[in-house]
């Protein structure tokens, strides 16, 4: 296994929530990092020390289909052409802010929109260390979170 550290996330029907003939302004998608954690080949460890403000994270758009049944931290996604998964290396935006227990932002205005416009390519977002192969990330929150507030959200502004 190697160490990267991704985040797979997807929103379904986001085209459904966006009126035809809106014109989509800012797309931001947050979630909330809450711990730091070293990866290994059999386990996730929380390490509550490592200073994470150093390393930076982009965001991709996923360009094939993948399902989270089949997805875990011990069981990264693995594409077809890329070790780490499919996603369009020319689709990317970068978040130099890994405080802890804050909502970590990135603008996807660009990868919603086209979500929007072709629906059928809507595979959702992967998030990963620009310093790949480092065994050490950030623990943010997933949908299945018991507090409904610190789920990721996808925020979609349009006029």
């Amino acid at each position: 296994m190697d160490n990267d550290v991704r985040v797979l996330i997807k929103f379904d029907s986001i085209d459904a929530h966006v009126p035809k003939e809106a014109k989509v302004s800012e797309a931001l998608l947050s979630i909330y990092v809450y711990d730091t954690c070293k990866i290994d080949a059999e386990s996730v460890v929380p390490l509550n020390s490592w200073d994470p403000s150093s390393r930076s994270k982009e965001i991709y758009q996923i360009s094939t289909s993948w399902n989270d049944k089949d997805v875990s931290w011990l069981k990264p996604w693995k594409g077809v052409n890329n070790q780490g998964g499919e996603y369009v290396k020319e689709t990317k935006q970068s978040s130099f802010n890994n405080t802890l227990g804050v909502w970590q932002t990135f603008k996807v205005t660009d990868m919603v929109k086209h979500f929007i416009e072709k629906p059928s390519e809507n595979y959702g977002f992967i998030i990963k260390y620009m310093d790949a192969g480092v065994s050490t990330g950030t623990v943010s929150y997933s949908s299945e979170c018991s507090d409904i507030t610190k789920r990721p959200k996808l925020m979609i502004y349009y006029r």
